[in-house]
């Protein structure tokens, strides 16, 4: 046996016997549901944590398109939902949670407001968290501007995932190396200014809240009219429970299968995956609610689906797929099958496909939280 085949025979020996599977966490991609009975917003958070979930944080506005079918489906009387906002203490702390002792911010908030910290031509200055910016991360010993532009929290998790921080001031020797640094641009640092959070306390940039009148409410809830509005924290609502730690993202553009996975990648996290059973059925509500064309079928779209020319084997760029929902239960094989997966928008089911073929695709992106694991 030459060398070539005894690598091919090893590597067929691993991938079988599943030593390259790393497990994926239950309930990866987030789910919710809705509580039917009403209750206060302690009751309703309580009824969420009871079962490992949270009261629902939106991101945005696609997020906003879902709760309204939500509202539709209710079997019940539409009624007002519980969301994990409410108001936080307002102390100012570092995305990585260091007290703030150098600063030169003139931001001032009120209410609902939420404001992201960049030092633009060498002012300090706030910004919508979701605006669009070069951000600069830091190490122990350093400060790292990166260009490619992303709000608030999209920087953050950027910094986080290759092992920093977004950049923090400790002193004016710090202030004047950073703005060196900047070159007169303009750069998000880790700071945010807000007086409500969401209870999971997750990184969220949505911020279109209709105020209450005076006096302000500590609380929020989706209403009856499709608005995201303050709420008394005593009054009567249904809890929407959410859970997951991977978001699902509709990309309508069409690209080939290798630019969708480029796009994910630059844009949220990567080319979505379906590892297991909850994964497909979090794909399944969510397009279900977020797919409305009632004059045209809907499309299929890319998901993370490979499969490998040389040993026919359908992979998730790491590993080989042991769970799927092929259509009529059976896995296209070599040689008359296309080479990467969509997921139908009618049926859900996978099927196999044209790799250069432009079509709409689905990214995951990982949900990022506003104080740092341990």
């Amino acid at each position: 046996m030459n060398l070539t085949s005894a690598v091919i025979m090893f590597l067929l020996l691993v991938l079988g016997s599943g030593i390259l599977q790393f497990a994926f966490a239950a309930n990866r991609l987030r789910s919710f549901r809705i509580e039917r009975k009403e209750s206060e917003r302690q009751a309703a958070r309580e009824t969420c944590t009871n079962k490992n979930e949270s009261l629902f944080t939106v991101f945005d506005e696609e997020d906003n398109e879902v709760l309204t079918s939500l509202q539709d489906d209710d079997d019940d009387d539409v009624a007002n939902l519980w969301l994990g906002l409410n108001t936080t203490n307002p102390t100012l702390t570092w995305s990585d949670g260091s007290p703030v002792i150098f600063n030169e911010t003139k931001v001032k908030i009120n209410d609902t407001d939420q404001i992201c910290e960049a030092i633009e031509n060498g002012t300090w200055t706030g910004f919508n968290c979701s605006d669009k910016k070069y951000f600069m991360c830091q190490t122990d010993d350093s400060y790292v501007p990166i260009k490619e532009k992303k709000n608030w929290c999209q920087a953050l998790q950027y910094c986080r995932n290759n092992l920093m921080e977004l950049a923090r001031i400790d002193s004016e020797e710090e202030n004047k190396e950073f703005k060196a640094k900047s070159q007169n641009g303009s750069f998000w640092i880790g700071l945010m200014h807000v007086l409500f959070e969401w209870d999971d306390q997750s990184c969220s940039t949505f911020r279109n809240i209709a105020k209450s009148t005076d006096p302000p409410e500590n609380c929020a809830v989706f209403d009856q009219t499709g608005s995201v509005r303050q709420y008394g924290c005593t009054r009567l609502a249904k809890a929407l429970c959410t859970k997951g730690t991977v978001r699902i993202q509709i990309v309508r553009e069409n690209l080939t299968w290798e630019n969708a996975i480029e796009y994910c990648e630059k844009h949220h996290s990567r080319l979505l995956w379906i590892e297991d059973e909850d994964d497909q059925d979090a794909v399944e509500s969510w397009l279900k609610k977020t797919l409305i064309s009632p004059n045209k079928p809907e499309p299929n779209f890319w998901i993370g689906l490979r499969q490998s020319t040389i040993f026919g084997f359908w992979i998730w760029s790491d590993r080989i797929v042991h769970w799927s929902n092929w259509e009529d239960g059976k896995m296209p094989e070599l040689p008359m099958s296309h080479h990467c997966g969509v997921i139908s928008g009618e049926d859900f089911k996978w099927r196999d496909e044209k790799c250069w073929k432009p079509l709409p695709f689905l990214c995951e992106e990982d949900i990022v939280k506003m104080k740092k694991n341990p």
